[in-house]
């Protein structure tokens, strides 16, 4: 038996939904067995098995000493759930998944009930539709080769897969362009992707009703259900006076969030979404600084200030409902170095007199999950980047302490010499806010609270 007991769970869950007659097939996260289980396993459960399948999958779980963190039903028929070991710190990922799709063109469906005694080999159809059929379709690179999709071998896969683009594709589909879709890379992979694409169309477009029938649930599903979608990642703002070290923690927090967290991807922003222009881009002579160039903060009070306090609340206020929030949804955590709460503590450097205005348009705007202010003694902060004066450090340390107080998303993590001890704290920080998200009945409304 696999030291893992991630494998011995995923196993037993595998094995009772071929007991309850559930369809499924394994698209990836099994590949490297026996060597190692994927950060994530994917299955294709049909959609009106998948509750009985998150049930099965609960049971089993806990009676192996497992607990279900979450199982997030999305719009879109997906399921996603987080088990956790009960006797360690060991999480597992399972996303269920009705098909996989291209625009409006279902690829892969789950297609088999009993697994012949091998219930953790991949299905090398769904395998090959998820890792390099739908990024060939999107016009997108593949993802990275496994060395062998299947158990029974690479050449029986590969007849699989030969065979289903053949029926997808039609059997006129040059053998060049399936051989480039199969093991091809680079241009000659892109090149054959836009022909199936094509091809695709082309054989679709032969029935409009199909057509017409196929995009209305495809505009629902993908285009307006981020709306409604239980956010899963969180949106983290990490503050701080200049010269605390902000952008050398994110950077080394950003590398170890994959290997701690059951994620898609981070991103990280300075400040602002940005779906607005600057200000500067209205008003010229304005002195924006919201681009956050290099060189001395600004310290001066400007003109517009009321105006600049409430663009900018709007832009992240159309962020939130445009951009993180759905990228919330598809477990893609958002990091902004700095956010809009800095123009409370540090008003000066964003041409404002005062941070009342922005204080008061701050209870109505969307706000990060967790606040992380660095924290330092300011004779350390001036040796790093002396653009303050200690006066402004140690003003600008009272207030966010003045907020922590007022505001449990708002916490501090304490600076030390070793960056690599700093981005520990802040990583564990984030995994905790991670896991409140996840356990929340409330996440789907947002953090707008």
């Amino acid at each position: 038996m696999s030291p893992d007991p991630a494998i011995r769970v995923l196993d037993a869950s595998l094995r009772a939904l071929e007991e309850h007659g559930i369809t499924y097939s394994i698209a990836s996260g099994t590949e490297a067995l026996p060597e190692a289980l994927g950060r994530d396993v994917d299955l294709l459960v049909a959609r009106r098995s998948i509750t009985a399948a998150v049930s099965a999958v609960r049971h089993t779980s806990r009676a192996l000493g497992w607990s279900v963190i979450t199982a997030n039903r999305r719009t879109n028929g997906h399921v996603w759930m987080i088990l956790a070991d009960d006797a360690s710190s060991r999480l597992l990922e399972i996303d269920l998944v009705p098909f996989y799709s291209w625009f409006v063109f279902p690829l892969a469906f789950p297609r088999r009930s009993d697994s012949d005694g091998c219930p953790l080999a991949v299905d090398p159809w769904a395998h090959f539709a998820k890792k390099r059929l739908v990024p060939a379709l999107a016009g997108r690179s593949p993802a990275a080769r496994t060395t062998s999709p299947t158990r029974e071998g690479a050449d029986a896969a590969e007849l699989v897969i030969r065979n289903e683009l053949a029926r997808l594709l039609g059997e006129r589909f040059p053998d060049v362009a399936i051989e480039q879709l199969v093991h091809g890379s680079g241009e000659a992979f892109r090149r054959a992707g836009t022909a199936a694409r094509r091809r695709l169309l082309l054989r679709t477009a032969r029935d409009p009703r199909r057509i017409a029938a196929l995009a209305l649930p495809f505009f629902l599903r993908n285009r307006l259900s981020h709306l409604l979608d239980r956010r899963l990642a969180p949106i983290v703002a990490v503050v701080g006076p200049d010269g605390v070290g902000k952008s050398t923690v994110i950077a080394e927090v950003r590398g170890r969030l994959h290997a701690l967290l059951p994620i898609t991807g981070v991103e990280v922003l300075h400040w602002r979404p940005r779906l607005l222009p600057d200000l500067s881009t209205y008003l010229a002579g304005s002195g924006d600084v919201s681009r956050g160039t290099a060189g001395p903060p600004r310290r001066s009070a400007g003109r517009f200030a009321t105006l600049r306090a409430l663009y900018y609340g709007l832009d992240v206020w159309l962020g939130y409902w445009l951009r993180q929030r759905h990228a919330s949804s598809r477990l893609v955590l958002t990091i902004f170095d700095r956010c809009y709460l800095d123009m409370v503590v540090d008003p000066l450097r964003y041409g404002l007199a005062h941070g009342r205005t922005a204080h008061r348009l701050w209870r109505f705007l969307p706000k990060p999950d967790l606040v992380i202010v660095l924290h330092d003694a300011p004779e350390h902060v001036l040796a790093r980047k002396g653009e303050l004066t200690l006066q402004e450090v140690e003003h600008q340390s009272y207030l966010w302490e003045l907020l922590m107080q007022r505001d449990p998303r708002v916490v501090q993590v304490a600076v030390t010499d070793d960056v690599a001890e700093t981005a520990d704290r802040v990583a564990q920080r984030i995994v905790e806010a991670f896991l409140r998200l996840a356990a929340s009945p409330r996440a789907s409304k947002g953090a707008a609270a």
